[in-house]
């Protein structure tokens, strides 16, 4: 009956306003989000992406001669808002500007930084949660984004919003956009960059060269990847001056963009503001080769990247985490393409550019890594950003089936729903570990083959089970990973203060998330631990994320 007046209220709504779905879905998955962004813990990275934030802002607070923040200011704001010994590498122009991770982009980080100050806020606890809420914002406006981006191509808003669902429902991903500062916040980027890109392509002028200038512009300093997208303008400008004659006038425009975007990557982070160019060259190789000389568990073996990884890393790993159903799309997609004429990929914004796009997108980014060898690591986080390009084909996929075959609305939407509904189940049983999810393709557990809570996350879960076991007294606890520290700031104060963090030999309990561990048993063993110390597990089905052990 529920069901029923919400269909006889909502149907009609959506036939006067298409779009209402979309704003239905992301405002719904808004409220959820306030409700639970704080389940999630913290990670490996969580600390220093914040520190790139500060480092640019500092950095440009003083080429701008302390004209945002004063130096006293600065000083004040170094004693109180950050944890660790190196509070006075905030006051030097050659650390800020020589800082380790300086090549990372900082746009998403300078807007979290502005964020933090801006508000106010005086804890770790607040200062990380407003962090990742922001995050999962971004990413909700790139859904919105991404919704549109379809309604340009299929003018459907039923297959528009399956394809906003179906970038909504990948676990891993999913998961990501609660913590992730990273890949998540360059994924929503590259979706702003191919809509702004479509619009320029459908309607050619300033005021979208302009809008793609800005998109651009955030993707790559975001990521140095997002270079890829000037690239593929400069392509669509000479194919708009080949198709329409007019040469000059695409030119000029041509040459407009590129010195907005240009101007605006400069302006978006500080690093580039003294010799660019040689900035730029250095970030991109040391990210094609990043010096990590850590392991991980891959197939039931131990790799150590930076010497060797198989070639099939990247392919393995996003088989095995995306939901199966979503390949039926992506086989369809291919099936249709082949079917094709090719005399319509020259015609700008036409479905097949889109469908090539989507397909180079996707193949070629770690196509290129492989090719190149490239250090990878943390299951394939490092290519999330071509998800959304997996799933306009995928998209593409499952409308031609629907037209090709004739299937009715009814029918058609039902059948895709029963496989959704299936995948939004698993993801509201693995909460908040959603980023471990595999399908169906592993048969075993993870831990045997794969690396588990590579990021620590779980760390949250046991620190709050350790001052609860324990609520009185002195805490003397060993970690196997950095995350545990992390975790421990955004713990209540005077539970904070109760951990002490210590060696092995003088803790009472030791933590573990076994990155970097493809014997849990032998692993223990080494450090001394038996089975029987285990006082606690933080465990989703058959998989123990981490484990806790009373020493003593």
């Amino acid at each position: 009956m529920l069901l029923r007046k919400l269909k006889n209220c909502i149907f009609p709504l959506m036939k006067k306003s298409p779009h209402i779905g979309i704003i239905l879905l992301v405002f719904t998955q808004f409220l959820l989000a306030i409700g639970n962004y704080q389940d999630y813990g913290l990670h490996w990275d969580d600390y220093s992406t914040r520190v790139i934030g500060a480092n640019n802002a500092l950095l440009a607070n003083q080429r701008l001669d302390y004209f945002l923040i004063s130096e006293d200011k600065v000083k004040e704001l170094a004693e109180s808002k950050m944890s660790r010994p190196d509070k006075s590498d905030y006051l030097s122009l050659d650390s800020l500007e020589n800082y380790e991770l300086s090549q990372y982009g900082a746009f998403f980080e300078l807007v979290l930084m502005g964020i933090e100050w801006v508000s106010g806020l005086d804890s770790f606890h607040s200062i990380f949660y407003a962090r990742h809420l922001t995050v999962h914002l971004f990413y909700l406006v790139g859904i919105v984004f991404f919704y549109f981006l379809l309604f340009q191509q299929f003018h459907n808003w039923k297959i528009s919003l399956l394809g906003a669902l179906i970038l909504l429902l990948c676990p891993r991903i999913f998961a990501h956009s609660f913590f992730n500062t990273k890949d998540i916040p360059f994924l929503t980027a590259c979706i702003l960059a191919t809509f702004s890109f479509f619009q320029l392509a459908k309607s050619p002028g300033y005021r979208n060269a302009l809008l793609h200038a800005f998109f651009c512009a955030i993707a790559i300093d975001t990521r140095i990847i997002g270079l890829v997208f000037p690239g593929l303008s400069l392509v669509l400008y000479f194919n708009l001056m080949v198709g329409t004659k007019k040469w000059k006038y695409f030119l000029l425009q041509g040459g407009f963009y590129l010195l907005v975007t240009g101007l605006l990557v400069i302006l978006f982070w500080p690093y580039l503001w003294q010799n660019p160019l040689g900035h730029i060259l250095f970030t991109l190789e040391s990210m094609s080769k990043y010096p990590w000389y850590g392991s991980l568990v891959f197939m039931g073996q131990l790799y150590q990247p930076i010497d060797f990884l198989p070639w099939y890393y990247f392919p393995v790993w996003f088989v095995i985490s995306i939901p199966l159903f979503y390949f039926l799309g992506f086989f369809l997609f291919f099936v249709q393409l082949f079917r094709q004429s090719p005399n319509s990929l020259l015609v700008p914004g036409s479905p097949l550019q889109f469908q090539v796009f989507a397909l180079a997108l996707f193949f070629l980014p770690w196509g290129v890594a492989i090719i190149r060898q490239s250090v990878l690591l943390d299951d394939w986080r490092h290519f999330y950003f071509v998800y959304p390009f997996f799933v306009i084909m995928v998209i593409t996929g499952f409308h031609w089936m629907k037209t090709r075959f004739s299937i009715a609305d009814k029918l058609f939407y039902l059948g895709i729903a029963i496989p959704l509904i299936w995948i939004m189940f698993k993801m509201i049983q693995l909460h908040p570990y959603q980023y471990i999810y595999t399908n169906a393709l592993v048969n075993k557990p993870i831990a045997e083959q794969f690396e588990v809570d590579y990021w620590g996350l779980s760390y949250k879960n046991g620190l709050e089970f350790l001052v609860q076991h324990e609520p009185k007294g002195l805490l003397k606890v060993a970690i196997a990973e950095e995350p545990g520290e992390t975790n421990a700031l955004v713990l209540k104060q005077t539970d904070r203060e109760r951990i002490n963090f210590v060696t092995l030999e003088e803790a009472t309990y030791f933590m573990t998330a076994y990155r970097e561990v493809l014997d849990r048993k032998d692993y223990l063993e080494k450090k001394g631990i038996r089975p029987d110390q285990e006082l606690y597990q933080v465990k989703v089905g058959r998989e123990v994320l981490l484990s806790v052990f009373k020493l003593k």
